[in-house]
């Protein structure tokens, strides 16, 4: 376990979706994802502090997936994947681009005021 990989992206692939009612419990775990710190809050006073998380993982997306009945779904979340990587790094990039401008505005303003 590493805590520093809450942080990272990440993308939740729910399997075996040819499975018969399968596509009752993806709807289930998708509402429940969706309301996880709700859920979290009823139950937190019957379970043991020392299990509850300090921090949960987000994901960026939830995949659901049948390789044996349906390849689409591979093809697509090879997609999902590629499609969250890239976005992340263009987030990570922005933030860098942001803090490079700051920086480049504070040089140019001391060295307007030499005088």
């Amino acid at each position: 376990y590493r805590s520093d990989l809450l942080d990272k992206p990440a993308i939740l692939v729910v399997t075996k979706m040819d499975s018969k009612g399968a596509e009752r419990t993806f709807e289930s775990l998708r509402e429940d994802l969706n309301n996880f710190d709700r859920l979290l809050e009823n139950s937190s006073s019957q379970l043991d502090s020392d299990i509850l998380p300090a921090s949960r993982i987000t994901f960026s997306d939830v995949v659901p997936v049948s390789a044996k009945f349906s390849p689409k779904t591979v093809d697509y979340l090879k997609w999902r994947v590629r499609d969250v990587i890239d976005y992340h790094e263009l987030e990570k990039a922005r933030e860098a681009e942001a803090v490079l401008e700051a920086d480049l505005d504070r040089t140019l303003a001391d060295k307007t005021n030499i005088f």
